[in-house]
């Protein structure tokens, strides 16, 4: 398995509400490039139907329990045209830092460095693991859990029985509006910039 590790290139510019993320993003915002200079265009590719971003730190065990279910999804959900990426979002983070937790978690999405925050306050995230499902323009679609495993912090259902994500990429696919935009997210907090 080839292993994509990508940095965000982005500049960090003013944060933008979650509810009006629009089509404005910039050039520099439309491409992810990564550490071996490859470059990925989701925001261009006539193919792509969704640009999917889950927040992600490598010490939030809530966020590393959702990783089987992240390959999952981006297994079922890249021949239909959903870019599903993995956004790590701590400052401190090194790409060898990164590097090492795709490795050890056997991350199969590409997994993009967003140690500025751009990502982070462009879609409005607050929480790991909390995704964010945005238009080929640019709009955000969805922000919010990828499912209701967890109840709150430390209390894990037995059973999912909601599929927040999975459901709105499904209405996205089939040119629906996505059910239920917002969902509140548990897990870690998304650490500060210093």
């Amino acid at each position: 398995m080839a292993l994509a590790l990508v940095t965000v290139a982005i500049g960090c510019g003013q944060g933008v509400a979650s509810d009006n993320v629009g089509g404005n993003l910039r050039p520099r915002e439309r491409r992810l490039v990564d550490i071996g200079g490859s470059t990925h265009r989701p925001f261009d590719d006539s193919k792509v139907r969704a640009v999917v971003l889950v927040f992600l730190v490598p010490d939030c065990p809530i966020s590393d329990s959702y990783i089987p279910e992240l390959n999952r999804l981006h297994a079922d959900y890249e021949p239909r045209g959903v870019r599903l990426f993995l956004v790590q979002v701590d400052p401190q983070l090194s790409i060898e830092g990164a590097s090492e937790h795709a490795r050890e978690h056997q991350l199969r999405p590409p997994v993009v460095r967003d140690e500025r925050h751009a990502w982070v306050r462009k879609v409005g995230a607050t929480i790991t693991p909390e995704a964010a499902v945005l238009s080929p323009a640019g709009e955000l679609l969805y922000l919010g859990r990828v499912d209701n495993r967890y109840a709150g912090l430390g209390k894990r259902r037995p059973q999912v029985t909601l599929h927040d994500l999975r459901d709105s990429l499904d209405a996205i696919l089939a040119g629906r509006p996505v059910p239920q935009p917002h969902t509140k997210a548990v897990g870690c907090i998304i650490p500060d910039i210093h």
